[in-house]
């Protein structure tokens, strides 16, 4: 019932919209579906503060996989199947440390996860980081490991394309814009830590791969995601709505 209510709601608002903003292409089918008036609809993403989210390779470790994890520690981010796929990567004597950072809900259950398939030498729980630090972790890791079970636009991906992560995602309608598997990223099936682990092996040995990718990912963002560029375009759309309203009597 409460779903059906929010449908209504939502129907109805966007009916009554005289623009429709969506922060990327995942948002348009939903909009359609709720009967959206096509011509209505602006699509940009709101993008991240590029100048913060930067890197230079020379910083990054290169002797191992260095992965981070910047989602919160909820059950749709699906960390279980991170912490699996290191325990298949460690079964096979792969050099890799992977950051989750973050707090939330699944915090207790995901380190005693972690316990009982005895990878805490190689994931490391950092907890909630501080937005001014969270850059840091960026610039020394090469791998983004994300794979939540639905996704709309993440800035966590922004963010970690902007600072030189090469990323590994699952394959969903938020994704799938931004990453071609095998060119700038990996997409993954969704609950297969196998495949996640296979395709961290197959990154790691494929360091043209990861360089390119590192590089074509910041030009993508720069040109897509980045916030001081994008801002201005929302303001002057909104300038043209605002001259488009006739003022009240």
């Amino acid at each position: 019932i409460e779903i059906r209510f929010k449908e209504i709601l939502a129907r109805y608002a966007i009916r009554k919209a005289d623009m429709i903003q969506a922060w990327g292409e995942a948002m348009i089918p939903a909009l359609l579906y709720l009967k959206a008036d096509p011509a209505k609809i602006k699509t940009l993403a709101k993008g991240v503060d590029l100048q913060q989210f930067s890197f230079d390779k020379k910083d990054k470790k290169w002797d191992k996989i260095c992965a981070v994890v910047t989602r919160s520690l909820d059950p749709k981010y699906n960390h279980e199947m991170i912490l699996n796929a290191a325990r298949i990567l460690k079964d096979k004597n792969i050099s890799i440390e992977i950051n989750i950072i973050g707090d939330g809900i699944s915090m207790q259950p995901l380190k005693k996860i972690a316990k009982n398939l005895d990878i805490n030498d190689i994931v490391s729980f950092e907890g909630r980081v501080p937005n001014d630090q969270l850059p840091a972790y960026l610039k020394q890791a090469n791998m983004y490991i994300s794979v939540p079970i639905s996704e709309g636009v993440s800035s966590s991906l922004f963010e970690a394309m902007g600072s030189g992560c090469f990323p590994i995602v699952t394959e969903l309608p938020g994704t799938k814009p931004w990453i071609k598997s095998g060119e700038n990223g990996f997409l993954v099936p969704l609950n297969d830590a196998q495949s996640l682990a296979d395709h961290i092996i197959m990154a790691w040995n494929d360091k043209e791969l990861m360089n390119k990718a590192i590089d074509r990912n910041r030009e993508i963002v720069e040109d897509k995601a980045d916030f001081h560029k994008n801002m201005p375009q929302f303001i002057e759309w909104y300038k043209e709505l605002i001259a488009r309203v006739p003022p009240k009597p």
